[in-house]
């Protein structure tokens, strides 16, 4: 357990963010009362917006801009961060599904952090979890949140598993898709993993994950380097038991991942 000054510290960045969450929370139930009660009288003629002075258009694309921190990572606002997270986890649900079997949390993890990483996205909430590389966040208050709260998605129980399934308003996310350039890595991410089993997809996103931090300390890297950066961490020692993770898958998952990322070998 960390210790009171560590919490102490950690509580006063994450305090400010949790009001602000529950503050745009609240701020967006009040807008979309307002739309709903307004966009009747306004369709109906009941009301109407007085006349306003045409103003010259800002952006006049639908796609919605990015910036790029330091390291060269697309970043959005906080709020938009959060409804292209939601997106992409549903559109990966709603990719992966199929009719007698549910997308469990493990899959779309490992799609959701592939696709983070085609797009460049940051993966600063990804840590090494048991089955992982995992987002703790992107479940219970990020993007796979929001889309069960919009009802792109919903969880299921089918056949004996535990798992998400397309929701009610799944149609929604298609302009959203466009919007947020989504696209070409959603194509791709169908085409390279939907069909992985889950044994081969933990390999790859473990070697990846561990390839990046070799990456960023400078570091060769080698099945044995790999091996070394997983027996490092409690969590994910025991994945070097597993028969998915001898010499010879890392030295293949390896190959498949200089073939995917081939630009960062």
């Amino acid at each position: 357990f960390p210790p009171p000054s560590t919490l102490k510290i950690m509580s006063a960045i994450i305090g400010p963010l949790v009001e602000k969450t529950v503050s745009n929370d609240l701020e967006n139930q009040t807008l979309a009362g307002t739309r709903d009660y307004l966009l009747p009288k306004l369709m109906s003629g009941e009301i109407r917006v007085g006349d306003v002075a045409a103003q010259p258009a800002e952006q006049t694309s639908n796609i919605i801009p990015f910036s790029t921190d330091l390291l060269g990572r697309k970043t959005l606002p906080v709020d938009k961060t959060l409804e292209r997270d939601a997106v992409m986890v549903a559109a990966i649900i709603r990719a992966f599904d199929s009719a007698d079997f549910v997308v469990g949390n493990f899959r779309y993890q490992k799609a959701m952090y592939f696709m983070r990483r085609r797009l460049a996205h940051s993966l600063a909430t990804t840590t090494k979890k048991a089955a992982g590389p995992y987002d703790g966040a992107l479940r219970y208050t990020g993007g796979h949140a929001l889309a069960i709260q919009r009802k792109y998605i919903r969880e299921a129980f089918i056949n004996g598993r535990t798992g998400n399934k397309p929701a009610s308003k799944i149609s929604e996310i298609e302009c959203l898709i466009t919007q947020y350039g989504l696209q070409d890595a959603l194509k791709w991410i169908v085409d390279k993993f939907k069909y992985k089993r889950d044994a081969e997809f933990e390999c790859l996103a473990t070697v990846d994950f561990a390839m990046n931090e070799l990456r960023t300390r400078g570091a060769a890297i080698n099945v044995i380097a790999i091996q070394n950066n997983i027996a490092s961490d409690p969590e994910w020692k025991p994945k070097l038991t597993k028969a998915n993770f001898t010499a010879a898958k890392i030295r293949s998952a390896i190959a498949e991942l200089e073939t995917l990322f081939g630009e960062e070998t």
